[in-house]
């Protein structure tokens, strides 16, 4: 029985696109906007609950589009819009985990560049670009 209705799950989702990082993104902010749409009050709340709703049909119908080429290219220019808002919460994660060392972005070329805590004004060359530039550690 199990099996069968797998097997019907799996032919129905044959050529389909599926999903990716901007339908994560697509749904947990129509999850986080109906979680929060209470404290908009009644009016606000409607409004609120409608874009979540749109937020939600625009994630299934890029889940189940059988157009894969024009999704993908969707899913990349997210990706690019969001790369350095990404970067910057790593370098802020690494810092905040590491004890024996600080990370920088290089300004001239985004690299992470990682030096030992507590030498006070480093100059600093960054191994990509070669490029320096003065950090306090």
């Amino acid at each position: 029985m199990f099996n069968r209705f797998q097997a019907s799950l799996y032919r129905f989702m044959v050529g389909r696109y599926g999903n990716d990082q901007l339908n994560w993104t697509l749904m947990i902010s129509a999850l986080i906007l109906n979680l929060f749409s209470p404290l908009f009050g009644r009016d606000g709340q409607t409004i609120v609950n409608l874009v979540a709703t749109l937020l939600m049909g625009w994630g299934l119908y890029r889940f189940f589009s059988r157009r894969i080429v024009k999704r993908q290219i969707e899913n990349r220019t997210f990706l690019g819009l969001f790369r350095p808002l990404r970067k910057a919460f790593k370098v802020l994660r690494l810092n905040l985990t590491s004890k024996t060392h600080a990370h920088y972005t290089c300004p001239h070329c985004g690299q992470i560049v990682r030096i030992p805590r507590g030498r006070g004004q480093v100059e600093i060359t960054c191994p990509h670009c070669a490029k320096r530039f003065s950090k306090r550690s």
